[in-house]
């Protein structure tokens, strides 16, 4: 008989961000876009959730004292999520960026915006919200986005 690993425990995910900031500010019309509907075909949590993993899940390995090959593939892989991303933007946007890409990577200078970063007071009101309980996802295809970002 085969033993097989106890089902792991389900648990809710409740991440909020709220503050003030001006109605033409990038956060602002970030806020504005994920809760239109229409503008993005992807749902708000699997947008959120993902970006939040491609751009941390090796942070997350080190903290939780993950082997340094399980930080390395993360890395690979959220390397791969990057770029994915990247042609798909292309692709939807229609702009094409590889021979600038290139020419950046040649240089070995990756131009940075600087942002103002200022504290600004919390709001009573809620500006973005999830609630979620997270899903392994396996087997997705290459260049394809998972189930979770879909209507």
């Amino acid at each position: 008989m085969i033993n097989k690993a106890p089902k792991a425990r389900k648990v809710t995910i409740d991440i909020r961000v709220t503050y003030k900031t001006d109605e033409n500010d990038l956060e602002a019309w970030l806020d504005k876009y994920l809760k239109d509907e229409d503008a993005t075909r992807f749902v708000k949590r699997g947008l959120i959730i993902n970006s939040l993993m491609t751009h941390y899940l090796p942070l997350v390995y080190e903290y939780q004292g993950a082997s340094q090959e399980k930080i390395r593939q993360s890395l690979i892989d959220a390397d791969r999520e990057w770029q994915m991303h990247r042609r798909y933007l292309q692709q939807r946007l229609g702009i094409e960026l590889d021979s600038e890409l290139a020419t950046v990577a040649r240089a070995n200078v990756y131009p940075v915006e600087e942002q103002n970063v200022t504290n600004k007071p919390v709001s009573s009101k809620p500006q973005l919200e999830l609630v979620k309980e997270r899903k392994v996802l396996e087997d997705e295809e290459e260049g394809e986005y998972p189930d979770c970002f879909k209507d």
